[in-house]
């Protein structure tokens, strides 16, 4: 009889590592202001927050590899300095960029 709760605890037990192991990790958010006038660019991060939600991304896709947007970010392992995730993205200020009465002022995003 302890034969087989010792087997059924072990059962759960690893059922419950596996379905860990295989759930999404958490969201992290960087907000940032990005900041421009007529002679230089600025990015600054404002928080990181970690959500409270699972990663909606598809994790087998981390490293971008479309070569899109502008911009382009990479987070590396720190004692690797391998690349373990990536993302070339555009911002608003791509549309105001275009704009030569802004160009005279500074802005921020």
């Amino acid at each position: 009889m302890l034969k087989i709760i010792v087997a059924a605890w072990l059962l759960i037990f690893s059922s419950a590592l596996i379905a860990q192991a295989k759930s999404p990790p958490d969201t992290m958010r960087l907000d940032y202001y990005h900041t421009r006038d007529s002679s230089q660019e600025l990015f600054s991060v404002d928080r990181v927050v970690i959500e409270l939600l699972p990663w909606p991304g598809d994790l087998s896709k981390a490293i971008d590899v479309t070569n899109l947007g502008k911009y382009f970010f990479e987070i590396k392992d720190q004692k690797s300095k391998q690349v373990i995730y990536s993302r070339g993205f555009a911002s608003i200020y791509g549309e105001w960029e275009t704009i030569a009465m802004y160009l005279r002022s500074t802005y921020w995003f």
